[in-house]
């Protein structure tokens, strides 16, 4: 014979039943409230990490692009011989607004380049007629919404004949 309970059965007017029933205080309800907190936390610093991640992220984009725009601006600058020639002759640095290289209206990029007078030649100190002609370009460029800017200064040597000063 099976082992069946009766159709008259009432478990809930069993002795051992209410003692259990009165033991009970919440702590189930209470460990999952603290677990769900717990994972709401964990939650939230993910979704912060990640934002931060994110703004890092732009951050070194719009740093790089900086970077590109103000060295190609001391690029163009020293590659156009009348800038140079201009320089030469004039009491203060050549400023130029470079726009061909912008990012859209974002981008303020601008170029200067001076000079830096005449000196002797790496490798020809010994020889006569021979001088260096140095010039100093400066690109620098700003990300006018975020306010990124990177600033590149580089030096150019020109050899040419000793005392010629560039024709001034």
């Amino acid at each position: 014979m099976r082992n069946s309970i009766p159709p008259n059965y009432k478990m809930h007017e069993q002795p051992h039943f209410r003692s259990y029933c009165k033991s009970q205080q919440g702590a189930a309800l209470l460990v999952s409230l603290v677990m769900i907190f717990i994972l709401s936390l964990l939650g939230l610093t993910s979704m912060r990490s990640s934002s931060l991640e994110t703004r890092m992220a732009a951050n070194s984009i719009e740093k790089d692009i900086t970077f590109q725009a103000a060295d190609s601006a001391s690029e163009i600058v020293l590659k156009v011989e009348q800038n140079l020639a201009d320089v030469i002759c004039s009491d203060t640095p050549m400023q130029s607004q470079i726009t061909n290289i912008n990012h859209g209206d974002n981008l303020d990029t601008q170029a200067q380049i001076a000079y830096g007078g005449e000196t002797v030649a790496v490798g020809y100190s010994l020889g006569e007629g021979v001088s260096a002609l140095q010039f100093i370009a400066t690109g620098t460029s700003t990300m006018t919404a975020t306010g990124t800017s990177t600033s590149i200064t580089q030096g150019v040597i020109i050899l040419g004949a000793k005392g010629n000063g560039g024709g001034c």
